[in-house]
């Protein structure tokens, strides 16, 4: 092996660093008023929706990323 940077993740990479970052921040909702006012059911869809805005996020850093790469290639 010659020691260079492997420039890709697995899928199941990609499903771990995704699930960690909702679930890593999912302590801002469950200590909040979010969770008083619209319950289990509310958590539950507020992480939904955060993770689906994370996928948005990701897509668009992804699509950067290849742009920049193309330019200093």
């Amino acid at each position: 092996m010659d020691g260079s940077l492997k420039r890709n993740i697995s899928f199941f990479g990609l499903v771990s660093l995704g699930a960690g970052g909702v679930i890593g921040s999912s302590w801002i909702y469950t200590n909040s008023q979010f969770f008083k006012v619209y319950g289990a059911g509310g958590e539950i869809f507020g992480l939904l929706v955060a993770s689906a805005l994370a996928v948005l996020v990701s897509l668009s850093f992804a699509e950067l990323s290849t742009i920049f790469f193309a330019v200093w290639r």
